[in-house]
């Protein structure tokens, strides 16, 4: 049911599986501290092995970002962030033990069954109630004793926006005129 293995060139390679290489895949895209190949180089690396022919990795990149999207077109407009798997680790734990019963640490998921088993979270697990409270529109909300509360509940489970490269330059910058370093 789900990919086991990439066909790069004519050749099958094995993909590591394991939900955990994913989301470490997914840490490595969104570092700013490295260049884009660097990032190409660390996704097909964890996800087909460090003995992949350098050589296709132009090649496999493509396939990996499909894998990664679970077999999805990419469409960003179509794509609402409201989770983010390094932030609402907590809360993806606690929604697995409570809809499965399964202790996601102790278990050898499958990328594609770990994202799966998230779509079928429950209204009652506590990560769909999350990001229920993080797509509500406040303007649904007539009373302002309720908006306010929900405006504050939105501010307690947003998600927080990754700092750019320049950033993190320019806050370096004012630790060194501060005297923060």
């Amino acid at each position: 049911m789900y990919p086991e293995y990439m066909s790069v060139c004519g050749k099958d390679y094995k993909i590591n599986t394991d939900y955990r290489v994913a989301l470490a895949c997914l840490k490595a895209i969104n570092d700013e501290e490295i260049n884009d190949i660097e990032r190409m180089i660390a996704v097909v690396t964890l996800l087909l092995g460090k003995d992949f022919p350098f050589k296709l990795m132009g090649e496999a990149i493509d396939k990996c970002a499909i894998y990664l999207r679970c077999g999805k077109e990419h469409n960003p407009e179509q794509e609402e962030i409201d989770l983010d798997y390094e932030q609402d680790k907590g809360y993806l734990m606690a929604s697995f033990m409570s809809r499965y019963h399964i202790d996601i640490n102790k278990e050898k998921l499958h990328w594609w069954a770990y994202n799966d088993l998230i779509a079928g979270f429950g209204e009652d697990d506590i990560m769909s109630k999350i990001r229920y409270i993080r797509n509500y529109d406040l303007n649904d909300i007539k009373d302002t004793k309720e908006r306010d509360k929900m405006r504050e509940a939105k501010e307690e489970v947003k998600l927080k926006r990754r700092k750019t490269k320049e950033e993190k330059e320019i806050d370096k910058m004012w630790d060194k005129i501060l005297g923060g370093e």
